[in-house]
């Protein structure tokens, strides 16, 4: 696990850090405090540092630039825009952000160079680079290190228009990269708005083969206790491409399935985060809003399988909300089940102080006792 995290120039922290880090963190502040861009920070981190990812993250986000390289053919490219990871958008020759960890994690520099790929050796000590994909002019070099790991070091490149553009003609690093195998340990980083169909029957399959499909089936009990069983079809190409498409529900006492559709936004979201939790052994889950579609109710239920999951299978998690009720529900964990109170940490991200403010599991029952607001 990581104990501490520290940003520099990276979006929309010129220097930041979190320390007291848990195996369970939840972020919490306001709208654009950049709580999603610390869990895409150590999704690069966890990725051992490849500067494709970048392009990757860029996507998800909408974060586009359209160029026509040749505009007398009328030709219009759309290309991820890297630019939006620099602070202050400052995106020109020598610029650079860093990311770095306390050790587990390792470390990371990726700078904006210049480079003639003719002068630069497969060998040697100046240019050494991984999974080489570098041409000349301007390519976004990144250089990742972990003293724990010294044979996972490394050095990728991508070349970049002087825009910031990321040409989608640059190949894709081995691997998928909404979930990377880092170094062995599997990352998952599950958006606001969950995860693709194609993607959950990935996750599906995986929790089968390694026995746990049971596990995810009781997960979904929290929000109905008849549920018996879960069943992905086969793609349909008609429509497998519809997000929402075959996955069904079965029920005790009934013989027909059900589309997961069919039972509202918070039964997906369940499925989703209790797929996360069954396939990151020994490795990161990253939750974007980990609330969305579901009803205050059920928090305290979903906390206690995040946090028992998350103990029994080596995984350190990190999370973002907006929500009193989430945090409520985390306070009411931690009185009850006071074993797993150690594993908990929330930090308050606010920009303007440089550092995150980490409350301890007793430090969040206390401040949910008197109504002190800690969003």
């Amino acid at each position: 696990m990581i104990r501490s995290l520290e940003l520099t120039n990276y979006r929309g922290f010129e220097h930041y850090k979190l320390s007291n880090l848990a195996r369970v963190n939840l972020l919490v502040g306001k709208n654009n405090s950049g709580k999603t861009s610390i869990l895409e920070a150590v999704q690069l981190l966890a990725s051992g540092g490849n500067a494709r990812e970048l392009a990757s993250l860029a996507r998800r986000r909408g974060e586009l630039i359209s160029t026509s390289p040749d505009p007398s053919a009328g030709q219009i490219r759309v290309y991820p825009d890297v630019t939006h990871f620099f602070h202050g958008r400052v995106f020109e020759e020598g610029a650079s952000f860093s990311l770095a960890t306390d050790g587990e994690l390792g470390s990371m520099t990726t700078q904006v160079v210049r480079l003639d790929a003719s002068k630069i050796p497969i060998k040697g000590d100046d240019y050494k680079f991984h999974e080489i994909v570098v041409m000349s002019g301007i390519n976004l070099v990144s250089d990742y290190s972990n003293p724990r790991m010294p044979e996972a070091s490394r050095r990728t490149a991508v070349p970049v228009t002087e825009g910031g553009g990321v040409s989608f003609e640059v190949p894709e690093p081995l691997g998928r990269t909404d979930q990377l195998k880092a170094n062995g340990h599997p990352v998952l980083l599950i958006p606001e708005n969950s995860l693709d169909r194609r993607l959950m029957g990935e996750l599906w399959d995986r929790a089968l083969a390694e026995g746990q499909d049971r596990e995810v089936t009781e997960a979904m009990q929290i929000l109905d206790p008849k549920i018996s069983n879960i069943v992905f079809q086969s793609i349909d190409p008609s429509f497998g491409r519809e997000p929402r498409s075959g996955i069904l529900v079965g029920f005790e006492g009934e013989r027909r399935r059900y589309p997961l559709g069919s039972h509202g936004e918070g039964m997906r979201r369940l499925l989703v985060l209790a797929l996360g939790l069954a396939t990151t052994k020994d490795g990161v889950l990253l939750i974007d809003e980990v609330d969305t579609g579901l009803h205050y109710s059920v928090l305290a239920d979903v906390w206690l399988l995040i946090v028992e999951t998350a103990r029994r299978y080596n995984i350190q998690v990190f999370l973002t909300t907006h929500s009193l009720d989430c945090i409520r529900a985390l306070a009411w964990l931690c009185e009850a089940y006071p074993e797993l109170a150690p594993e908990v940490s929330l930090q308050k991200i606010e920009r303007a102080l440089g550092e995150a403010v980490a409350f301890s599991a007793d430090q969040v029952q206390i401040a949910v006792e008197q109504d002190i607001e800690v969003r």
